[in-house]
């Protein structure tokens, strides 16, 4: 095994692997049916604690060893033995497995590895059986995070391996006797010359022919989401731990719906057993064979060298991958068009995908009209460009490089990037802002990078507002304060920084009140600062006071049927300034604090409800019933109000057929005559309007948060008061008549 443990016997094991059967080379042991599956078992190593390659000393094999811990020790020739044997270490790296796919696109979330050791016996107590149906045998599971992005879409080929250790120290000094050398067990601090680095790495990379994953169980266990767990009822195992051993140990691989995949691959497996010499604790197991889904137990054989995390060797022959790796395309634009289009690329039939290395030349423009992949992309032309449509987003496993032209994103069009993302100078981002897609999550980047992004010197970030259709959030929900877009995010490092920022309109102000204010960097994001102002904030600066008051008035567009902007007054986007933008300002409740004012609420909200009574022929009144109000705004959609000029309060009035108001500088509290105002064409009852259903009042109060709508009382007219009371009385008469009667 890969550790030795003390209920284990190994005095047996190496009185075993002293004696004749050593040099039995036997076959390891699957069932007799040829494999088609998706994940096979590569290699493994069996080497004890204490124990090297094909014996117990150093000197024993000197030519058995490890490819991968070769030229790590790298040791000089020391004139007794030659470099072969320098990857010859103490215990062979311990417990590993090496793995590989062999279904293109596995998702292996879920999976797991389930190992026993048949002939070892030492468990905890009490016992448990993970999965082997007998807890008195020593057995385990490895399983694969059922959620990591790692093991989500693996290429055929991948290369698994799974380590116990992360690190392991190595004393390369020779011992008083001079037979042992490359210790790794049990080293006192300042004893080790060099060290072995088994962590986990899982910059893999099959586009640009990095094949490897590796994972160290033991480390996973420290992380927050670890990449795999183990479990084992093994005496003294702790969390990360688990066995490879010389003790009729076995393995096999089960799917995320529990169906067997692979295996069991292993020593003396029931009804399979055909391996007379047997896996000393000096071996180790591979697959002599090139991997792929047609395997049978013919094909695996207990062996005396190594090469983890590499293609298989034997005999001077190498593993050959070529055969499940998928190969790579390139496809360059001819022209301008839409990237699933054929004709757009130099092949002439094929379009984007996973797989392809896509180039983009000239003066071409790809437009990504639907969501699109690529195994890497490039831009590179002085006017050359990919635009990525709204809602869709372009994905790209590898790297890319915006060498010159352009990269532009409408509203909600996306890029992710599996590794690197790189803008040369002179290349520019634009992208178009709209209210509409403007994030749920502001932290959700326009360009969502894996690896590490570059910006260098020169490079220019474009906004466009030309889309933008309203605010960026809901103002009468109170929704502004700073809304942050977050450009650029890079799970490594960002350097760099945009050194031009272009804004369309120029200037801070982008319309309906969003004001750009900036970028912010930090060490892995770039971030545009916007602003939501609220009601009343005309330039953006966190304060609604008189100089916003007085740039209202300065516009002079109150009022007027005249086109207007957020800076001059129009609050609700329709172009208009008028009773409603004014009663706005109040209803946010916001001007005059001394500081900068928040997204969080002011103040609570009002009790009560003011009256508008209208008394036909002698007018309209408002009762605010003991509220203080600082704005009203009364609307007829009719326009009844034909008739006296109306009596209105505060700084801002309107006074037209459809609508009377007030706002600013009064407050009332009480009763108000705003004056017979509905023209004698409109009568309370019987009219060409009804005015219950006509007439519509809100207003604010001071102090308080957000916009009220009245109660209407229409009072009738002394005609209709003569007609209800002639009813009345008929009605009481009559019942009097039937009591009579009764």
């Amino acid at each position: 095994m890969g550790r030795v443990k003390a209920n284990q016997c190994p005095l047996g094991m190496r009185i075993f692997a002293c004696g004749a059967a050593l040099a039995l080379l036997g076959s390891l042991v699957l069932p007799a049916t040829s494999l088609a599956v998706a994940l096979i078992v590569n290699e493994y190593n069996c080497v004890s604690s204490g124990r090297y390659l094909d014996g117990g000393d150093y000197r024993d094999a000197p030519d058995r060893e490890d490819t991968y811990f070769k030229p790590i020790l790298d040791l000089a020739d020391d004139g007794v033995l030659n470099d072969s044997n320098n990857g010859r270490i103490e215990g062979n790296g311990g417990n590993w497995i090496e793995l590989v796919v062999v279904e293109d696109h596995l998702d292996l979330r879920g999976w797991e590895l389930r190992w026993a050791e048949t002939d070892a016996t030492g468990v905890q107590t009490p016992a448990f059986d993970p999965w082997y149906g007998d807890p008195s045998i020593e057995q385990g599971i490895i399983a694969f995070s059922p959620t990591s992005a790692v093991w989500a879409d693996l290429r055929a080929g991948t290369i698994i391996t799974i380590s116990e250790r992360d690190f392991i120290d190595v004393d390369t000094d020779w011992d008083g006797g001079g037979d042992d050398r490359n210790f790794t067990d049990g080293l006192d601090p300042g004893e080790a010359d060099v060290t072995i680095d088994l962590s986990t790495d899982t910059s893999y990379d099959p586009a640009g022919n990095d094949w490897w994953i590796h994972v160290s169980s033991r480390q996973e266990q420290l992380a927050a989401n670890p990449l795999i767990t183990t479990v084992t009822n093994v005496d003294g195992d702790a969390p990360g731990d688990f066995s490879v051993g010389p003790d009729d140990w076995q393995l096999s691989v089960y799917n995320l719906g529990g169906t067997l995949d692979f295996g069991p691959i292993g020593e003396d497996i029931t009804d399979f057993g055909n391996f007379p010499g047997g896996l000393s604790d000096s071996e180790a197991a591979r697959l002599e064979a090139d991997p792929g889904p047609g395997l049978d137990n013919d094909n695996y054989d207990d062996v005396t060298s190594t090469t983890f995390s590499q293609p298989n060797e034997w005999g001077g022959v190498f593993q050959d991958f070529t055969g499940i790796r998928p190969t790579t395309v390139t496809l360059t634009s001819v022209g301008s068009g839409n990237w699933s289009a054929p004709t757009t690329w130099d092949d002439g039939t094929l379009t984007p995908t996973a797989e392809t290395e896509t180039v983009v030349l000239g003066s071409h423009t790809v437009q990504v009209t639907a969501d699109g992949s690529a195994s890497s992309l490039s831009i590179n032309g002085p006017a050359a460009a990919v635009v990525v449509s709204p809602s869709r987003t372009l994905t790209v496993g590898r790297d890319v490089e915006l060498a010159s032209g352009s990269l532009g994103f409408y509203p909600a069009g996306t890029l992710d990037v599996g590794r690197n993302f790189i803008m040369s100078r002179n290349t520019m981002m634009l992208f178009f802002l709209d209210a509409a897609s403007y994030p749920v999550n502001p932290g959700d980047p326009m360009v969502a990078v894996a690896g590490n992004a570059e910006l260098y010197n020169s490079t220019t970030l474009a906004l466009s507002a030309e889309m933008l259709s309203g605010p960026l959030g809901d103002l009468n929900a109170r929704d502004w304060g700073p809304k942050p877009l977050t450009i650029v995010s890079a799970v490594g490092q960002l350097t760099g920084t945009f050194t031009n920022v272009m804004t369309d309109p120029a200037g801070p102000h982008l319309g309906y009140g969003v004001f750009y204010e900036g970028m912010s960097y930090t060490s892995n994001t770039a971030v545009m600062d916007l602003f939501q102002a609220a009601p009343g904030d005309t330039n953006g600066n966190h304060y609604i006071n008189g100089i916003d008051i007085q740039n209202i008035l300065a516009a002079n567009k109150f009022g007027i049927d005249v086109d207007a902007d957020w800076s001059e007054g129009d609050f609700d986007g329709n172009a208009r300034v008028n009773g409603i933008d004014i009663q706005a300002i109040l209803a946010a409740n916001l001007f005059g604090l001394p500081d900068p004012y928040a997204a969080a609420d002011s103040s609570e909200p009002a009790e009560g409800v003011l009256d508008l009574v209208v008394v036909p022929g002698e007018g309209v009144y408002l009762d605010t019933k003991g509220l203080t109000v600082n704005s009203y705004v009364l609307t007829s959609t009719a326009g009844v109000f034909t008739g006296e000029p109306a009596a209105n309060l505060g700084l801002f009035k309107e006074d037209s057929d459809s609508r009377v108001s007030g706002s600013f500088a009064f407050t009332l509290n009480g009763e108000h005559f705003l004056g017979n105002i509905v023209g004698p064409e409109f009568p309370a009852r019987g009219g060409p309007v009804d005015l219950y259903e006509d007439l519509y009042l809100t207003y604010t109060v001071d102090g308080a948060k957000g916009t009220y709508e009245a109660r209407l009382i229409v009072v009738p007219e002394p005609g209709t008061l003569t007609m209800l009371a002639a009813v009345v009385v008929a009605a009481l008469l009559a019942v009097v008549r039937r009591r009579r009667r009764s």
